[in-house]
């Protein structure tokens, strides 16, 4: 059995102030650039593209009350207000596209 060290308690616990020689040495230090190389960004913009594209399918299908969802959710016993309230709940996923 592995034997755990005893955890300091709350009261104890004091957050961690650096100097601010420490500070000034971090904030000059070089930052990472980005990490991706131009193929991986094209290739992340593509399998965003498409997954976005497979979601805007899916909510026209769950708001047009298109047969298919509609079968889906009878099925389930949640029709309609599941297939409302999943197609509501997936909206925002859909927004950051907007930034682009």
């Amino acid at each position: 059995m592995k034997n755990y060290r005893p955890l300091p308690k709350i009261e104890d616990f004091e957050a961690y102030t650096p100097s601010s020689v420490r500070l000034r040495t971090a904030s000059k230090s070089p930052q990472p650039a980005d990490t991706l190389t131009p193929r991986q960004r094209v290739i992340s913009w593509a399998c965003q593209l498409i997954a976005a594209g497979i979601m805007i399918e899916t909510l026209f299908f769950k708001f047009t009350a298109a047969p298919e969802s509609v079968y889906i959710f009878k099925r389930m016993g949640t029709e309609p207000w599941w297939r409302w309230g999943q197609g509501i709940w997936e909206l925002p996923w859909i927004t950051p596209l907007s930034s682009w």
